[in-house]
């Protein structure tokens, strides 16, 4: 087991939980993590507490980097005080950084970076943070923000803003404040589809707008609508309305006109 790592997320969403306790701590770009039924995004001013074989999601965005911490559950195994491993670890959770802790991190980072093969260094450098943070952690406890409801309102408009280009569903959790894997179960529920399906409806829904609206050329339509070609538009259009877009047209003037 490494003491201390920098590490990137995958962008897509995952589940583990190991033996040993974790702190992990954004550095850049943006990360989702949901651990005790409490989702959160990481950055450097909050941090994740993950006991040991406690389940977790998370995922991150292309640019995503994080340090992670990891601590060893035996107490004859803990090069760091046994009562700030009990205390730390007592429940998962999340623990906002006060600027010095953020400072400390930034610190740590840099030693680590230049010293990478340094355990020795590695793990003073673990002890120190987790103890500056047990002792800050009367003040700087966090809760985290609520994950069981989507606000579709919020969703739509982020989807429409983005229409033109590929969204994943890491993005769409990301606004909503959520893991992946959790917003994908409160969105299924909530709405009755998924995230995928509810995107496909509102390109459909768009589409069929510029078809009834504009005499914008199909091509120029399936890029509006983030369609990769206007073969794609045309199969998923008759699949939702019945009619490829063009007749859909067709029969939208020819309705205006009689």
């Amino acid at each position: 087991m490494q003491t201390v790592a920098i590490k990137k997320l995958p962008q897509k969403p995952a589940n583990h939980f190991h033996p040993f306790h974790q702190l992990v701590v954004g550095l850049n770009g943006d990360t989702l993590f949901e651990v005790g039924g409490m989702a959160n995004r990481l950055g450097q001013q909050l941090s994740c507490l993950v006991p040991a074989n406690q389940p977790h999601d998370f995922a991150g965005d292309d640019h995503n980097q994080i340090l992670v911490l990891n601590v060893p559950a035996q107490a004859n195994q803990h090069w760091v005080a046994p009562q700030v491993v009990d205390q730390l670890f007592a429940h998962p959770g999340y623990k906002k950084l006060t600027p010095p802790l953020q400072q400390l991190i930034h610190v740590s980072v840099q030693q680590l970076t230049l010293a990478p093969q340094d355990k020795v260094l590695a793990s003073h450098l673990a002890a120190t943070f987790l103890h500056a943070l047990y002792h800050a952690s009367q003040v700087i406890e966090c809760k985290a923000l609520p994950a069981n409801k989507v606000d579709l309102s919020r969703l739509n408009k982020f989807v429409l803003t983005n229409l033109s280009r590929k969204i994943s569903i890491f993005e769409l959790a990301k606004d909503q404040y959520m893991s992946p894997s959790h917003f994908h179960a409160v969105f299924k529920q909530q709405v009755g589809m998924t995230p995928f399906q509810y995107v496909i409806k509102l390109r459909v829904q768009e589409a069929e707008r510029l078809l009834a609206t504009t005499q914008l050329p199909l091509v120029e339509i399936a890029s509006l609508t983030g369609f990769c070609h206007q073969s794609a538009l045309n199969r998923v259009f008759k699949q939702v309305i019945g009619y490829t877009p063009k007749a859909f047209r067709l029969r939208r003037q020819g309705a205006i006109v009689s």
